[in-house]
């Protein structure tokens, strides 16, 4: 289209006219085309006479393109014409050299201030930093600029970068099977979740080779996501030498790249929506965490908080120096109080999760937020720890097992316990083929249906991504079942959240994790947990009622022998004074010493069952009774001798709740974790007899012994489960250890500190209601502190 200018319209020298450019029309006069000859003269003059060198003037500003480059504009120059203008052989052009036009200033994601000693690219603030005579390209760059004169760039060929998009490019699903994908999954229970696992699948090779293509390295091992690929495209012409993009135009190229982009972003947001928009995007998830190091994740709300108050204190003890993160879900679940506290300890941080996670449709509560903690933590290889989890071991020894370093997931088994076949559901739920983990499983051989312990989890992230995507979903919207709509969740075929890790690895396809080698077992004193704690209080129970029956008893019955003492002692009295009346009417008074012989043949002349009874009350009790106290007081053995002999000695003929010479039983909440060698590594449930109990009755275990549980299922099951999450194991007595002085020592100094935080919890309660409003309730509850958990 031709612009002219209006005719009143005087346009000046260097100057467009304002609706656009002018009409090149035909000269009025024949002078100006003797000026244009004489003008293009002297141009070509010029050019041969500065041979190609730029007037200072008029230099353009470069920039060389490190990080940053994915914010610059590319702009090609003038192909050069060495050749004169009236030659008649065909001008040479000179090869496109792409040049970046420099911004007033730098916003990438990685920009910062300049680092000392001369470091460019991730360090620099502005393209100021770069000298013109270097090279500011980065260590793990694809893409290398090669300086030349006057400033300009010109950009190598990225032979990685141009086979990864090949990849993409031809992987590129066609219009049906795109459909198929991200149609919404219907249906429910094993068949929903299979459905997601095959989906998954085909999105961890989608989202995996898009990473290869846009995720880049700087000089410092950081990790950027690099957003150039359509200006690459454009200034590169390499159809010829990348299989896969010989048949492709550069607009076929960029279509087909723009069309992979837009499926990746709608199968990811179908799949696993929750993590935006705290995120983008899932790549931007994956790389914010790739040199996150190593950290421990907690989880708690203000009723575990004095747990963790107690538990971190004891692994600085065990000297774990790696940072804390404590997730929680919002104000409600953790107090600010609490966070402060937490956040007083060395390296401890809280971060709220609920900030993170986009919940809608569904709520992310409970035991479903550990997968969720374990995945928005800032760290890349994580070990979670549940709140009443504790070590006797640095729990950083866990990343040197040889299981953890060949594949990034270390888990750990539960009990051996309730033998249930669940091969038939492995077979509904996980798509073929079905790895040789899977059919070496308890679920799959009907050992038992527990098979992992997620108290505490051991995950490189970085490595298993996509995976931990999925266990996010098995304790998100998948979670739980709606009877009323026919819905069935994965709460409704597993138990809690702790079979969702490793059924998460195995429904997307990733084999590596691994099960930690040491055995499970429980712990406790053999010297009085031989059964359960209800069933110790029902016994004790019983006898205080057995003890209180007999009392009653024996209180009656002194009551009516007093009774009938008192009738005999009246009646003999009665009779006494009867004889005694008669004789003294018949006889005169006797002497002092007849009076004395007269008294004595009375009591030889009473009833036998009157001396005896009188014998009775002499005792001032009953035979029985005077018989107990002839006897030696029988004590209870203290806690002091207890200790002196910690070696059970179980009963020759068991009975109820005891143990026999070639077995034992040990009964308690505490779940044991030994290391490979067979010593104490962690164990959960926390110190009490009964955590769930209330308050006033809630004590401290006695831990001297543990039991490991067999290595293989056997009938009977030796595990038992009671109420409480309280349960009994049976086994021989090879298999009883004793904790070492160290051992015992350590659950001591734990005991101790959860005083210590249950009394300084109590402190902050009385002082918010004031001691001296309340200096009775003061005293007493310090009392019940001393004597309880409080």
């Amino acid at each position: 289209m031709n612009f002219t200018p209006a005719r009143s319209y005087n346009p000046k020298e260097g100057r467009s006219h304002h609706g656009g450019l002018l009409h090149a029309g035909p000269m009025r006069r024949g002078n100006r085309r003797v000026v244009g000859l004489v003008a293009l003269g002297l141009i070509v003059f010029g050019f041969f006479f500065f041979g190609g060198t730029s007037f200072t003037s008029n230099t353009p500003s470069t920039y060389i393109p490190g990080n940053g480059a994915r914010n610059q504009v590319p702009v090609k120059d003038p192909p050069r014409n060495p050749a004169a203008a009236d030659e008649k052989t065909t001008p040479y052009k000179a090869p496109a050299q792409e040049v970046y036009v420099q911004d007033e200033e730098r916003t990438g994601p990685y920009s910062s201030t300049p680092k000392p000693g001369g470091k460019k690219g991730y360090g620099s603030s502005s393209p100021g930093d770069v000298a013109p005579d270097e090279e500011p390209v980065t260590k793990g760059s694809k893409s290398k600029p090669i300086a030349i004169s006057g400033g300009k760039v010109k950009w190598s060929e990225r032979p990685l970068f141009e086979k990864a998009l090949a990849k993409v490019i031809n992987m590129l699903p066609g219009e049906m099977h795109m459909r198929d994908l991200l149609r919404p999954v219907e249906g429910t229970g094993k068949e929903r979740i299979r459905e997601m696992g095959l989906r998954t699948r085909a999105y961890k090779s989608y989202f995996e080779a898009w990473e290869d293509l846009h995720l880049d390295t700087d000089d410092e091992g950081g990790t950027y996501v690099r957003d150039d690929v359509v200006q690459y495209l454009r200034s590169h012409v390499h159809g010829e030498t990348i299989a896969g993009l010989e048949n492709l135009d550069l607009a076929q190229q960029i279509r087909t790249y723009e069309s992979y982009r837009y499926f990746l972003a709608k199968f990811g947001q179908m799949l696993f929506p929750w993590t935006a928009p705290y995120f983008s995007d899932h790549m931007s998830l994956h790389a914010h965490f790739k040199r996150g190091g190593r950290g421990i994740v907690l989880t708690a709300g203000d009723d575990q908080a004095p747990y963790l108050l107690t538990s971190i204190p004891i692994l600085r003890e065990l000297g774990c120096k790696l940072p804390v993160e404590v997730m929680y879900l919002g104000d409600s679940d953790l107090s600010e109080d609490f966070r402060s506290d937490l956040e007083a300890m060395d390296g401890v941080v809280t971060r709220d999760i609920a900030q993170m996670v986009n919940d809608e449709g569904w709520r992310l509560a409970g035991w479903a937020a550990k997968p969720f903690a374990v995945l928005f933590s800032s760290f890349r290889e994580v070990i979670f720890i549940d709140a009443d989890s504790l070590f006797f071991k640095n729990p950083e020894i866990m990343f040197e097992d040889p299981g953890y370093k060949k594949t990034g997931a270390l888990f750990f088994k539960d009990r051996m316990i309730m033998p249930e076949n669940k091969k038939r559901l492995l077979q509904q739920l996980l798509p073929k083929p079905i790895s040789k983990q899977v059919k070496q499983s308890r679920f799959w051989l009907g050992e038992s249906g527990h098979m992992q312990e997620s108290g505490v989890l051991v995950i490189d992230k970085w490595k298993h991504f996509i995976a931990m995507l999925m266990v996010t979903r098995m304790n998100g919207p998948d979670r739980d079942g709606n009877k009323d709509e026919g819905r069935i969740g994965v709460y409704d075929l597993v138990y809690g959240d702790k079979e969702t890790f490793w059924l998460g690895w195995e429904l997307v396809g990733d084999p590596e994790y691994v099960f930690h080698q040491g055995d499970a077992g429980i712990m406790g004193d053999l010297n009085r947990d031989a059964m359960t704690t209800k069933q110790r209080e029902e016994t004790e129970q019983k006898k205080g009622e057995e003890y209180e029956r007999k009392k009653e008893e024996e209180r009656k019955r002194k009551e009516e022998q007093q009774k009938k003492d008192e009738e005999v002692q009246h009646r003999l009295a009665e009779e006494r004074e009867k004889k005694k009346a008669e004789e003294e009417a018949k006889k005169p008074p006797p002497s002092e010493a007849e009076g004395e012989d007269h008294h004595e043949d009375e009591n030889k002349d009473a009833p036998k069952a009157l001396r005896k009874r009188a014998a009775i009350d002499t005792s001032g009790g009953a035979p029985e009774e005077a018989q107990q106290a002839a006897q030696p007081e029988r004590r209870a053995p203290t806690e002091d001798a207890a200790d002196d002999d910690d070696e059970p000695t179980p009963a020759p003929q068991p009975g109820p709740g005891e143990n026999s010479p070639e077995s034992y039983t040990l009964c308690s909440p505490q779940l044991l974790h030994l290391d490979i060698d067979g010593s104490p590594l962690w164990f959960n449930g926390w110190l009490l007899d009964n955590k769930f109990a209330d308050k006033s009755k809630k004590k401290f275990g006695t831990f001297k012994h543990y039991l490991m549980e067999p290595k293989t299922m056997r009938e009977p099951t030796p595990w038992q489960l009671h109420e409480n999450n309280e349960c009994c194991l049976t086994v021989e007595r090879e298999r009883m250890r004793v904790f070492s002085k160290e051992e015992k020592a350590l659950l001591e100094r734990m005991m101790d500190k959860a005083r210590q935080v249950a009394r300084l919890g109590l402190e902050k309660v009385l002082d918010f209601l004031g001691t001296n409003a309340a200096p009775r309730l003061a005293s007493d509850a310090r009392a019940e502190s001393d004597k309880n958990i409080g």
